[in-house]
Formats: structure tokens, sequence, C-alpha cells
């Protein structure tokens, strides 16, 4: 039952891209393979034109040869649950996790060797820790920051060392935004028997939001309001939780983590895992609209009855969207793999990504961040993009791969409206 009751509330998932319109539009650069002859390293080349602008951090992502875990598991069904899941905490996860390590140590001796200024990235995490941009589980590589050496040489000679697969930007993301979900039809799958109805909706699962954070509970020394869709109602912690920062976590907040560049930190207020009063609220939207409890809502005198698509799940949030000390409201791609492989490990059921990089992404293998998307639901984690609503041409969509669930975006949005108005004709 509970399999059959995870399944049909998948399909609702399935619906929740259509919330997604685009907030920002942004084109990446084409990519070309550009190796010795013998070698399978790649490197990512900008091209002329706007596609060269598209914002990027002054750091490279570097993919090594061996798979990383959840491909290394997904091609031997070695370390799977029974339910066919990856099982990050198996003898073999662990063994092999430490194998890629020694490779990623290996490779940061030799670049240091070769570029003598350059350095492992990280970022600062919930419990104000730094922590080294090296991956394992959905994604085997190293975030690295080249120093004084530019990008485009630092690309060239990276691309060429031993152990190398490819060299990528580190491309920045933004929010996108949503409708309502009457337009989905929600209502009608709510009432699927095996559902129970909409207060029945997702029990049971785990929901991951990628994005802003979401307030679990009232901060009482900054004043932050309290968000009635992410109360407890209810729900108590599943075996093994909660994770992160337990200040804003309760029985349905079961995760809070938090992403901050270690170069670009949080600007005033902003140093937690849920949005300040500069933050944005994108979070608590997107959060709401897939797994928020089902609260009445009263705005300028209008009084209705809203909630997520699945109010009875859990939700577990990863912080990547912050306002910066340079202002910079967006996050990149080094920490979105880093929540990725958090997310894996962390046993979310469901990831629904709310955001994008624009109409131009390249996707595939000549994309970090989605190669680290297609390996998460490799590990068995359902993943909702976005797809944005550009078009109606072709290649005008966000997150162009077949490996995960991209839902078209609509021109039709709801409005609720308040008040009276009077009008005079003749």
């Amino acid at each position: 039952m509970q399999n059959t009751r995870k399944a049909v509330f998948l399909a609702l998932l399935l619906t929740v891209g259509l919330l997604l319109v685009p907030f920002t539009a942004i084109s990446y650069a084409s990519s070309t393979t550009n190796g010795t002859e013998g070698k399978a390293s790649l490197v990512l080349e900008e091209t002329d034109g706007p596609a060269a602008d598209v914002a990027a951090s002054h750091r490279l992502i570097i993919q090594l040869t061996s798979p990383s875990l959840a491909e290394m598991s997904a091609s031997t069904g070695r370390s799977r649950l029974a339910d066919g899941r990856l099982d990050v905490n198996s003898a073999i996860a662990r063994e092999y996790i430490a194998k890629l390590r020694a490779e990623q140590t290996t490779f940061v001796s030799a670049m240091r060797q070769a570029l003598p200024n350059a350095s492992v990235s990280a970022y600062i995490n919930e419990n104000g820790q730094s922590v080294d941009e090296m991956y394992q589980v959905v994604f085997n590589g190293v975030a690295i920051d080249p120093g004084t050496t530019d990008l485009a040489s630092a690309k060239h000679l990276l691309s060429r060392m031993s152990g190398v697969k490819m060299v990528y930007l580190d491309r920045a993301n933004q929010p996108q935004m949503y409708a309502s979900l009457q337009l989905i039809n929600a209502p009608d799958l709510w009432n699927n028997d095996e559902i129970g109805g909409r207060d029945n909706a997702g029990a049971g699962v785990k929901v991951a939001s990628m994005d802003g954070g979401v307030y679990a509970r009232p901060v009482v020394t900054t004043g932050t309001p309290y968000a009635a869709m992410f109360a407890t109602d209810g729900l108590t912690y599943p075996l093994g939780y909660p994770l992160g920062d337990t200040r804003n976590t309760n029985g349905k907040v079961i995760v809070s983590r938090v992403y901050f560049r270690d170069w670009d930190g949080p600007g005033p207020g902003e140093n937690t895992p849920w949005p300040g009063r500069t933050g944005t609220s994108h979070g608590v939207h997107t959060a709401g609209t897939a797994a928020g409890n089902t609260v009445i809502a009263n705005y300028l005198g209008y009084t209705t009855t809203i909630s997520g698509v699945a109010p009875r799940a859990w939700v577990m949030s990863y912080r990547v969207f912050y306002d910066s000390v340079t202002n910079d409201g967006s996050f990149y791609n080094a920490e979105g793999i880093a929540a990725l492989e958090d997310i894996v490990k962390d046993g979310a059921d469901v990831v629904n990504n709310s955001w994008g990089g624009g109409p131009g992404s390249s996707g595939g293998q000549f994309d970090a961040l989605d190669t680290a998307l297609r390996n998460a639901v490799s590990a068995g984690v359902f993943v909702s993009m976005s797809a944005g609503n550009s078009g109606p041409g072709q290649t005008t969509t966000d997150h162009p791969s077949d490996d995960y669930i991209i839902s078209a975006a609509t021109t039709t949005s709801g409005t609720l409206a308040s008040g009276r108005m009077d009008v005079s004709a003749p």
C-alpha cells in the first residue's frame, strides 16, 4: 500500500512543473570537444555573442574518469536497497567512496603542482563549517579555484591532466516562478482511492526542496515569521531524522541545510538555513506548492483553503539561494552538486527543482549539474525540473535531458481579487 501511494504521489509531482514559469532567462554557451589524440578529456569552450556573457563564477568543476557511486551502483546492481534505491551506507558504498576520495586527493596534489595558486573550492554549511567541494555520490569530481591563473589557461591545462574526464565552467542558476493547483488538476488525483483525499496526499513521502529555504518554526530572536504550511500538524520525525540545523526542523520539516559560497557569503540577516528579511520567499512558495499543509488563508478579506500538492509529505530543505554580500541571489553549480549529494545521502524520495539557467542550458554530458541530476535519478530519487516558459521555438526549454521529468510551463495563471469596483458607462 505504501509503495502504491508513493507511485500515485509521484504522478502528482509530474504536474508540479506546470506551476513553473521563468523568472529570468539566460543562454548557455555551446559546448565543444577539445582533447588531444588518445585522451577522453573534454573542456567546455565559450562561443562569441550573448552566450559568452552568461553568469559564471571564477571557479571550474573537474569531473574525473571513474564513475560516481550512483553510476557504479546503477551499472552493476551493487549497493541497492530492497526497493531498488541506492544504499549509500552499505559497506560497498563506503569502500567505493573511499576509493573516489583517494583518486580526488591524487588529482588535487597534481593540480597544485601544475597550478600552485589553485585550491579546492568550499562552501559554508548550516553549522558554520567549511566543507570542501569534493563529490562522490552523484558526481565524481572537484570544484576548484584556479587562483591567479585565468580560466581559459586553467581549463586548457586541467583538461589534459591524467584522470580528468571533463572540465566545466561553474554556471549560475536563478529561481523560476509559479501558478496554481487547479491548473494541474490536483483535486482529481487527491480523490484517487490510494491517496485517500487531500489531507492524506504524500503520506510517508520525503520531498526535498533545493531552493531558498523554508521556515519550520518561529525564530524569536529575529522575529522571522512562522509558516503554518510547515507546522508539525501531527507529523513526527521518521527514523533517523532530523538532520542539519535542528533549530529549523520539526515533525514536518525533517532536514534543514544551507550552502553559502565561502568567497561570497550571506548578507546581513541571511546567515541561516531559512530566508532572512531580505532573502527570497521562493523556496517557501515552491516547497509549499509541493508539500505545504492544508491551511485556511485570509488575504484582504478573501478567505480560502489552500495546500500543497501533497500536504502530508515531509519536507527536506536545502537552501542554495540567498542574498549574498555582493547582492548575488543566484546559486552556482558547485553548491548545487553539493546539495544533490546531500539530498541523495539524506534519503529523499523526491526533489522538486523550480530553478534553472535558461533555455540555452546544454544538458547531458556537457553540463556538470545536469550530470548530477541524472545520477540522482539513477540513485532512485524522483527528480522534477521546471522547463521554463521561453519559446515556442525549438531549443527553448531549460534542463533538456530525458533522464528526469521536465514539465512544460504555461502562460495561464490564477488571480485572487478582493473588494469591489464600480464602473460607470453611458
